[in-house]
């Protein structure tokens, strides 16, 4: 099993999935993908598995036996997990996989995670914030957006070319069609 420090493994790694328990009593897990195509999940044969922040946070190199598409979830042999209780203790866990594993992107396409820390400046050119997280809210995604020094955060819809016009990864800067005044919008 190999350990890295999640400052040494993020940028390599790209979280695609959360263990959501444990499934029958032979040490399979249960994991919700959050690929584009959830069951292309069971086709990688090698998973980072990011253990609890309460014992460290470390990701950790797992060899995958056998997983397959099961009732809208992954089920999921681990090595080195042969029961219940053992799969249970990774509840909540993180699931990534190496970025260098996924098929290339094309110009333009990009993985949410690149979003994280962006900038995000309005039509206008008015700085509203750095992007948190992206939330699946299940009619659209959104961003949560926090401006500098603020106690509340923008939710921001990411509807392409309605609402963000424009995504540059170079730059790590996003432009949104977005009222920096929309107090609606806010949440604590």
């Amino acid at each position: 099993m190999v350990e890295q420090t999640a400052s040494d493994a993020d940028s390599l790694l790209l979280t695609v999935g959360v263990i959501q328990g444990a499934f029958g009593v032979r040490g399979l897990v249960r994991v919700r993908s959050f690929m584009s195509d959830p069951t292309s999940l069971a086709d990688y044969h090698t998973w980072w598995i990011k253990a609890p922040e309460e014992t460290g946070g470390c990701w950790h190199k797992r060899r995958i036996r056998h997983a397959q598409w099961h009732s809208n979830a992954v089920l999921a042999s681990i090595e080195g997990l042969e029961d219940r209780d053992e799969a249970a203790r990774l509840s909540g866990c993180a699931v990534a996989l190496e970025r260098s594993v996924l098929p290339p992107l094309a110009d333009g396409e990009f993985y949410w995670a690149d979003l994280l820390g962006m900038t995000v400046v309005n039509l206008q050119g008015q700085a509203l914030g750095t992007v948190l997280r992206v939330i699946a809210t299940g009619a659209n995604d959104c961003l949560e957006v926090q401006a500098a020094g603020a106690a509340t955060v923008t939710m921001i819809p990411f509807l392409w070319q309605t609402v963000v016009h424009a995504v540059d990864q170079t730059a790590k800067r996003l432009v949104v069609d977005w009222d920096a005044e929309e107090p609606e919008n806010q949440a604590p």
